[in-house]
């Protein structure tokens, strides 16, 4: 289904599984499948709100940073109760979440792929149970695009032998019936698709200013900084407008470069500055959607985590280019109510995508929206994201029919049909991220999203002992360990290895390879993690 971006994809996308598991009486439970784990949070909430906390306390999300549902004893009904925590059944309580034993599911796109394609054990369970259920797939446009012919062979085949439906949502989607093999056929849900994305309150909903794009590299980051204090300084003297700024960067270090240079000429009495990096823990990152929610003159400056996700309004944005799925992405969190005017997007070309996107193919400068690609500014302009996909899809089969790795008739061959499953999971793997992480563990205070004080160094040696204790059953000692670690994530910050090879880190204890750090406050600016305090207080060489 492709509806504008902004148009509400969750709620009709759920209307959808709820029509179709009303239909056909075999259909029994909803998975919810998203790229980001800002996503899980937010429809989690969005879905106890629209529904109740009955069916809030009975919907599992299943993620890296979530605590394994603990359930008590049955009720007369037989039903677990979700509520009573006198007495904890942890090896239901474990088994649950290890086959999703949920009617409604809310996990991510890794943890769903794992299930389908990985060969450890604990990663199948979920297998069979995916039987008889509705599927959505959120923001399909993330996943690893020269996998996309794959991706759909292998889900029409698991829709077919498990009887389960797949509903695919994404605003700028390509033609599945291009990628498809055999006679089975997509079915579209949109039928006119013209219809709304040609309506102006989607296609002129945002001007688009690609003004910026003219400029070198060298000269972008200081006409950023003017173009967007000129902005937010005419904002401030329009009484109409709530001077609300969103700045986004591919790379976090021109982001955090960006907002530091902010900081030093707004006076905070007229402008707030926020930044959100994928730094920030699910607290933090919920006080400063809303402080921009309330907030009347704010500049938030981000890197792509805002793209999908986050809910946020805003007048004017401006946007370091990479994919146009992004830029379109992107478009969604200004003038989102359709109520503003004059709302704004100033795209500029500052950091290169190539880094994060790799081998996407639509990293392409002939993909590109450049200055000189008046053809992709057309494309966005006018959403013919069709004629765009076009040009991707090419690239995509020649690319799968060249005599390499990536040739589908040779996987085929060589490993689907010979039940080949490492090769398998490996082809289907969605993250290719070969650069190692180090993860460091600060101690500090810090305030979570219910207002609970957590102390690092309390959650630390919680932990330590958690790992040390070997009387304890296993199932109890999985549960307390994933209620440990969702309190961890708060603390917890990552660094390239490269990085931390060439620091000499001077941590003060060491669990397995998670550095701990007693005065971890010292490494922070401004409330945020500062990679240039960590270089120059542990002998950068």
């Amino acid at each position: 289904m492709t509806p504008p971006t902004g148009s509400g994809k969750t709620k009709t996308s759920i209307n959808l599984a709820l029509q179709l598991i009303k239909k056909d009486q075999q259909l029994n439970r909803i998975l919810y499948v998203f790229p980001f784990n800002t996503l899980v949070e937010q429809t989690r909430d969005s879905l106890e709100e629209c529904f109740g906390k009955a069916l809030g306390e009975k919907m599992g999300v299943i993620n890296s940073i979530t605590p394994i549902k603990k359930y008590g004893e049955t009720t007369d009904e037989g039903e677990w109760d979700y509520t009573r925590q006198d007495k904890i059944d942890y090896e239901k309580s474990l088994l649950a979440r290890q086959f999703m034993h949920y009617p409604i599911v809310l996990t991510t796109h890794v943890k769903f792929f794992e299930g389908i394609f990985g060969t450890g054990r604990e990663a199948v369970f979920p297998l069979a149970h995916l039987a008889n259920s509705v599927i959505i797939l959120d923001e399909i446009q993330s996943y690893k695009n020269r996998i996309w012919k794959e991706i759909i062979i292998f889900l029409k085949a698991y829709a077919r032998i498990l009887n389960f439906k797949v509903i695919i949502m994404s605003a700028t989607l390509p033609d599945l019936n291009r990628l498809s093999v055999g006679d089975e056929k997509v079915t579209y849900l949109v039928k006119n698709r013209e219809f709304y994305f040609q309506n102006p309150l989607f296609k002129d909903r945002v001007e688009l200013d690609f003004s910026m794009l003219e400029l070198e590299p060298e000269e972008t980051f200081d006409a950023l900084l003017k173009k967007v204090l000129e902005v937010s300084n005419a904002l401030r003297k329009n009484p109409d407008a709530e001077n609300k700024i969103v700045v986004e960067f591919i790379k976090k270090a021109s982001a955090v470069d960006f907002y530091n240079r902010l900081k030093d000429v707004v006076e905070n009495d007229l402008v707030s500055i926020e930044l959100m990096t994928g730094d920030d823990h699910k607290a933090e990152r919920k006080r400063i959607i809303s402080q921009v929610r309330t907030a009347e003159n704010i500049i938030l400056v981000a890197t792509q985590v805002i793209e999908a996700g986050v809910d946020i309004d805003m007048d004017i944005g401006f946007k370091d280019t990479s994919i146009l799925d992004a830029e379109e992405q992107f478009l969604g969190r200004i003038n989102r109510s359709c109520r503003k005017k004059g709302a704004v997007v100033y795209f500029f070309n500052l950091d290169s995508p190539d880094m994060i996107y790799q081998k996407d193919i639509r990293k392409a400068d002939k993909l590109r929206l450049t200055g000189a690609n008046k053809a992709m500014q057309e494309i966005l302009i006018n959403k013919e994201f069709s004629k765009f996909y076009a040009c991707v899809l090419e690239g995509l089969e020649a690319q799968s029919r060249k005599e390499n790795d990536l040739n589908l008739e040779v996987f085929r061959d060589r490993h689907l049909w010979t039940f080949n499953f490492p090769e398998i999971q490996e082809r289907m793997r969605l993250i290719d991220d070969n650069r190692r992480k180090v993860s460091l563990f600060f101690n500090m205070r810090v305030n979570s999203e219910d207002g609970e004080v957590f102390v690092g160094s309390a959650v630390w040696k919680s932990y330590g002992a958690l790992l040390q204790d070997a009387a304890m059953p296993y199932a109890e000692k999985r549960v307390r360990l994933s209620e440990v670690q969702a309190k961890m994530d708060y603390f917890i910050y990552e660094i390239d290895k490269s990085f931390a090879d060439a620091c000499v880190l001077c941590q003060d204890e060491l669990l397995g390879e998670l550095y701990y750090f007693k005065d971890g406050e010292r490494f922070f600016e401004n409330g945020k993690f500062s990679r240039e305090k960590l270089k120059r207080e542990n002998d950068f060489l």
